[in-house]
């Protein structure tokens, strides 16, 4: 059956656009930033394991192209007072359990050097298209990679959020 959904009149003609039906509408899933009593989502220093800094978990009812995003930003520091501490990350949108990839898709790369006790910040906005041949549950990881953190320099991530668009 197809079904008229407006009909217009041009020039005394009438004109009908046709609708063959229900379209499937985009989904959106988001999440409200992350942050902790500290003020920060997450902190990592240049010794210990860089945890998983966010994740998101949504249904999917049948196979489906998902568009997501990832917003945030990294604070680094120097705390020694010595100049050249080097700070050496990746981030990456992930689907598995592997670390971020700065050659992988949506994989970025986030250097530089700190004299003294100076700090810089990264913009940790990412966007990855992930294609899931069937429906149900699926898992997304934001991860951040050291390549290099010298003696005694630190990260924070602050405002860590996902947006999911789903579509059919």
């Amino acid at each position: 059956m197809i079904r008229i959904s407006r009909a217009v009149v041009l020039s005394g003609l009438l004109t009908c656009l046709l609708w063959n039906g229900p379209s499937k509408a985009a989904s959106v899933i988001t999440q409200s930033p992350c942050v902790t009593s500290a003020g920060f989502c997450k902190a990592f220093n240049s010794k210990d394991p860089i945890p998983i800094i966010r994740s998101i978990v949504f249904n999917l009812p049948s196979a489906a192209d998902v568009v997501v995003t990832f917003h945030g930003s990294l604070y680094c520091v120097n705390d020694t007072g010595a100049g050249g501490q080097v700070i050496d990350l990746v981030s990456q949108i992930t689907t598995g359990g592997g670390s971020a990839d700065v050659n992988g898709p949506g994989g970025l790369r986030h250097a530089a050097v700190l004299a003294g006790t100076t700090s810089d910040s990264f913009n940790l906005t990412s966007t990855r298209v992930i294609s899931y041949p069937s429906g149900g549950s699926k898992t997304i990881h934001f991860k951040i990679a050291r390549l290099r953190m010298d003696y005694e320099t630190a990260c924070y991530v602050y405002n860590a959020a996902f947006t999911v668009l789903i579509t059919p």
